[in-house]
This record gives structure tokens, sequence and C-alpha cells, in this order.
């Protein structure tokens, strides 16, 4: 099948509704489970209602083996589609998920995954020539210096085939992967006290060579992240 040009009006299955947002946010309000479909192979699975949401946004420019399942194993995740004709929609449903939640909690944390570049890592996993670096993208407000710090501990307790990693960290800059906007406005961040951390993580689950993924390695990485 072809695909759609990026530009290309969608429609039905392909869209996010406000229909469909509705019914996630009224099924949160309620403290019900969520399980919903979203275009491109994306989900919204959320088990309750909880203080934050775990996202991974598709890249547009290759293919990305294994990196939206460092998320899938949390009670609430986002896999969202990458195309940039979703993104209003898609800011839209996550904005109305911070206006559910976060009242009931007096706050939300967004947490946004992306896998930094193939030359983060040696071609054999097991013989890396560099360690590799997890960058953990910050906000600088000191409200969050707890829950960066027990990140921070949980990312550099991972060994990668008995490895150390390195662990970077930037506070007050940008939280979403390089050339993406931000999925909360200033506005409702401000107003629901919603703080953003996006972490790049060196993709070190699959081969150079095939793309092949590594069970274990992820495994590790979701424990890790979910510390």
């Amino acid at each position: 099948m072809k695909k759609r040009p990026d530009n290309s009006t969608p429609s039905g299955r392909e869209r996010i509704t406000d229909a469909l947002i509705a019914d996630v946010c009224d099924r949160l309000a309620a403290d019900r489970r969520v399980r919903r479909t979203l275009p491109e192979n994306g989900r919204v699975h959320i088990d309750r209602q909880l203080p934050f949401l775990c996202v991974y946004r598709q890249p547009l420019d290759r293919d990305d083996e294994g990196t939206e399942k460092t998320i899938m194993g949390e009670a609430s995740y986002l896999v969202a589609p990458g195309a940039s004709r979703h993104h209003t929609k898609l800011a839209a449903l996550i904005e109305g998920l911070v206006r559910t939640l976060s009242p009931e909690f007096g706050g939300m944390l967004l947490l946004e995954i992306w896998a930094g570049a193939e030359d983060t890592k040696s071609a054999d996993p097991a013989q890396h020539e560099v360690s590799p670096v997890f960058r953990v993208f910050a906000p600088g407000s000191s409200r969050m210096d707890r829950t960066v710090d027990a990140l921070l501990r949980g990312l550099r307790s991972i060994k990668v085939m008995k490895q150390s990693v390195r662990v970077e960290v930037d506070r007050g800059g940008k939280t979403v992967p390089p050339g993406r906007k931000s999925l909360v406005s200033r506005s409702v961040s401000s107003e629901f006290a919603c703080y953003s951390i996006g972490i790049e993580i060196p993709p070190v689950y699959r081969s150079n060579e095939r793309d092949q993924e590594f069970p274990l390695l992820l495994r590790t990485f979701r424990r890790r992240l979910g510390a």
C-alpha cells in the first residue's frame, strides 16, 4: 500500500477525533481503565488515575525497532503517531489528560522517551567502544529535583553487557525530541503544574547490522525507567 503523504488529510480510523478524546477523558474522570488504538499503530493505555504519562513518538525519518517497548510495561503510556498532521489532535488528547488527571494529584509528569543516534554505541553490543550515554532533559524547577534525582539513580544503575553507562543532564532546556514540538502548551503546563522530562536513550537493545532486538536489555530499561 502506498504511504500517505504527511500533509494529506486523514479520515476515519486514521484520525484522533474529538469523540475519542472526550471518551478517554470521561473514562479517566470516572477512574476507569483506558485502552484505545490511535493512528499508525499508536495506542493509549492507562490502567487508572495516575499522576504521570510515558510518551513515545514514532520518528518520521527512520525505523526505530524496540524503542516503543521501553515504555509498554508502564501503567500509563501513549505510543503516538509521528506524522506532523496528527500533532494538533495529539496535543489536544494529552492536554485533555492533563486537565483531567492533574487536579486529582496536584500536578502531573510527562516522561517522553526517544532513541539517540546509532553511533552512540558500537556495532557489537557485547563490545562497546564507549560507554552508552543516557541524556536526561529536565525542567529547571526545583520542584522536580527529587523526581529527577530518583530517575538518575535508576539510570546509573543500568549495566549493558556488564558495562556501566553514562548519564548526562540538561536542565532548563527543551524536553522533547529534536525537531519536535511540545505536546503541552506553556499555559496549560503552568495552570495544571504539569512538568515534562525527556530521556534520550542509547539504542543498545538492537544490532546496528540487523535491527535485532535484545529482549533482556529492553526488560532492564523498562525496570529502571519505572523505578
